[in-house]
């Protein structure tokens, strides 16, 4: 008997995703969680977003290079335009 847990993976790695996709796994990246809570905390708001995102980048983190992880959250349609 199969049991099934409601679990998600964090997984940055493309080759990761990838492989998660294949397998049919629930994932989200750490993007996706920053932007989440920037829709669902309030106090998260836009700035404290970009410098976590900012703080992220600078422990080397390899994190998509974008110019407002906010701004990125509206294009891929992860908050409501």
């Amino acid at each position: 008997m199969r049991h099934e847990r409601e679990m998600t993976a964090v997984i940055d790695d493309r080759d990761a995703r990838e492989q998660a996709r294949a397998r049919r796994l629930r994932f989200v990246t750490t993007m996706h969680i920053i932007v989440e809570a920037y829709r669902v905390l309030d106090d998260i708001d836009s700035e404290a977003a970009e410098q976590l995102y900012e703080a992220l980048l600078a422990t080397d983190m390899r994190l998509p290079r974008v110019d407002s992880v906010v701004r990125w959250g509206y294009e891929m349609e992860l908050l409501p335009g």
